[in-house]
């Protein structure tokens, strides 16, 4: 059995949005080379149009965290974060979720954050952004039943 939270997304404040510039862009093919170094062979994954927003922060010419739509429906986007281990606790994850989740409001998609609750970072990083607990959920395999 897995424990899973999924949280309702914030509305991102123009000031926000302006603040996680400073250290995140939106990434292109122009920065396929940055992705594969970040993680081998993955620059055909995240730059595909179905993962959608890609935002990258970029310290001393090295990728060290994206964000992307880990799946996509026409109506939302669920993120989906990495950050390099050494980069972590230095704001980067953050400034990278919240413009994905501002550029996936101004498409007019709903944001979806979902974290295992054994992921106290994850869960801590969605709180520190706004994102509110909204299902705590528990699945698993489904037990056969005797009919």
């Amino acid at each position: 059995m897995r424990r899973e939270v999924v949280f309702h997304y914030p509305l991102i404040s123009r000031q926000q949005e302006a603040r996680a510039r400073q250290l995140a862009q939106p990434l292109d093919s122009d920065d396929a080379d940055l992705i594969n170094v970040f993680e081998a062979g993955s620059a055909p994954y995240f730059l595909n149009p179905h993962m959608a927003p890609c935002i990258g922060v970029i310290v001393d010419d090295r990728l060290v965290s994206i964000a992307h739509s880990s799946r996509q429906t026409f109506a939302a986007c669920e993120l989906g974060i990495n950050t390099l281990p050494q980069a972590r606790r230095q704001g980067y994850a953050a400034a990278a979720t919240i413009l994905w989740t501002a550029i996936v409001q101004q498409k007019g998609l709903v944001p979806i954050y979902s974290a295992f609750a054994w992921n106290t970072a994850s869960l801590q990083l969605a709180k520190s952004i706004g994102y509110m607990p909204h299902i705590d959920g528990v699945y698993g395999p489904v037990p056969e039943t005797d009919e």
